[in-house]
């Protein structure tokens, strides 16, 4: 048992660290291992710019990895011989009917979303870029509501007509490419026509991918474990996402860093035409010119649709190996 709680504690350090960007819940250990002297090193590659923020979602996967085998092997309790229940006997049931590709389904289900998760920190580039925040409002709240609703309806049309595979992979493909479409605000700066379009084509296509994932989701599901598969699901695809999206904040600040005076500075003679009033409230409070600004924005959204591939890998994959589903309602037994 102390075992096992150490373990977790170490993996709770790894996640700690790498949530918080700083590398202080684990270089406090270092002076046990005899590692003193390697402990200021390692802080500056951890919160180095831009690429401390690859290690820190290394350490965040690396701390789950710990924590998840310090469960293992199970004692013979009550809370083990329910948590074999509610999680080991659904999986279990997923796995008998999918095979080998049920663990390629999960890691679609996992990486599928992640393109519209990291985009958490719009507002701040919409203020950025130069939008007022009625501006902004105006623009994400009504309109914004409308174009999600629009996208919810096209993707259950396309479900409908299409099949749920093919509705899988027109909405991998529209996410990664909508993240692509802000960067035209970089150049335009605050242009209310193009903060509109581009509201639209990421509502749009959020509305359609979250549609045909849900729909493809609830069909994985069995009769006899419904609500426990479908909670696994919908956590697993929005855990990967979460983790990801606490650090686009630094990913952006790591690549404007960069490009104001570091490996990428020759990114900003890209953006030699960018609207003059496009990040000027950062130019005045900073010192570091627009063009680098613009060159870490664009990073992170080209950043934000390559990981977006992932998904499209993912269910082509899927819908190339994916059996049939067996009958779910036959041989499944009724929860306790």
């Amino acid at each position: 048992m102390v075992a096992r709680v150490g373990l977790m504690v170490f993996g709770a350090c790894f996640i700690g660290a790498g949530l918080s960007g700083k590398a202080e819940p684990l270089t406090f250990m270092f002076p046990w291992f005899g590692m003193a002297d390697a402990a200021t090193g390692f802080s500056e590659a951890w919160s180095a710019k831009p690429w401390g923020a690859v290690w820190q979602v290394i350490g965040v996967a690396i701390g789950l990895v710990i924590v998840a085998f310090a469960t293992y092997p199970l004692f013979r309790s009550r809370p083990s011989a329910y948590f074999a229940g509610t999680l080991k006997e659904p999986l279990g049931d997923f796995f008998k009917r999918y095979g080998n590709t049920g663990a390629l389904i999960l890691a679609m289900i996992c990486v599928y979303r992640i393109a519209d998760f990291v985009l958490n920190l719009m507002t701040a580039f919409y203020v950025d870029v130069g939008f007022s925040l009625d501006e902004i409002a105006g623009a994400r709240k009504l309109f914004g509501v409308v174009m999600s609703m629009i996208g919810i309806g096209l993707g259950g049309w396309m479900v409908a007509r299409f099949g749920l595979m093919r509705s899988l992979i027109v909405g991998a493909i529209v996410q990664p490419l909508s993240n692509i479409a802000f960067s035209g605000l970089v150049f335009t700066g605050p242009w209310l026509p193009g903060l509109y379009a581009c509201i639209a084509i990421d509502n749009v296509s959020a509305g359609i991918a979250g549609t045909a994932l849900i729909a493809y989701m609830s069909s994985l599901t069995s009769l006899g474990f419904t609500a426990t598969q479908y909670a696994l699901f919908s956590s697993l695809y929005a855990l990967p996402g979460k983790i990801l999206a606490a650090i686009s904040g630094r990913i952006v600040e790591g690549a404007t860093s960069a490009a104001a005076a570091g490996e990428t500075e020759w990114l900003r003679s890209w953006f030699t035409s960018i609207s003059p009033t496009a990040f000027a409230h950062l130019v005045q409070e900073r010192g570091i010119p627009a063009e680098a600004f613009a060159a870490g924005y664009m990073t992170f959204f080209i950043y934000s649709g390559i990981i977006g591939i992932l998904a499209f890998i993912f269910a082509i994959g899927v819908m190339r190996q994916q059996p049939p589903a067996t009958d779910a309602t036959k041989d499944v037994p009724a929860p306790a």
